[in-house]
């Protein structure tokens, strides 16, 4: 409220005392600010809004920090979900290549040195989705890891 004090306070009125000489008529501007509640659901906003809501200067300190700690756990998330995503992208990519693999094989001369490249090569690359595979799956335990983390933080919060 601009000015700071009113004179009397009601509930639809504001009563400001101003100097006025006699005969006169003056304008007097009072500005009022009107504060709303509003509430943020962490768990499900994705994290260029965490982001936003973070650097906003309207929102206090306590809540911003919050907002940045599970803006940092929502990219660790998001982060893991991408490197799961490139795994499944290789694993797929070397099953096509497989394909292709065998049905050269089938096709190859019995007992050629073309015949046994493609072999060697398809036993490495089964070498390679093993390996894959079992990047995946420590990534997947890693994900459930971040997700019980990023929930246990927001549910456990308690600011002011």
């Amino acid at each position: 409220i601009e000015p700071e004090k009113p004179m009397e306070t009601t509930e639809t009125l504001y009563r400001f005392r101003t100097g006025v000489p006699a005969g006169k008529q003056q304008a007097v501007s009072v500005r009022e600010e009107t504060v709303q509640g509003e509430v943020l659901q962490i768990l499900p906003m994705d994290l260029n809004t965490l982001i936003f809501y973070w650097r906003s200067q309207e929102i206090p300190p306590a809540v911003r920090e919050a907002l940045g700690k599970a803006a940092s756990l929502r990219q660790a998330v998001a982060d893991t979900q991408r490197q799961i995503e490139q795994v499944k992208a290789q694993i797929a990519q070397i099953g096509q290549e497989q394909t292709r693999i065998r049905e050269n094989v089938k096709v190859a001369p019995e007992k050629s040195e073309f015949k046994t490249t493609l072999l060697e090569k398809l036993a490495a690359q089964e070498k390679q989705i093993d390996g894959l595979y079992m990047s995946q799956e420590k990534l997947q335990k890693t994900l459930e890891s971040q997700q019980k983390e990023l929930a246990d933080y927001v549910n456990n919060l308690t600011i002011g």
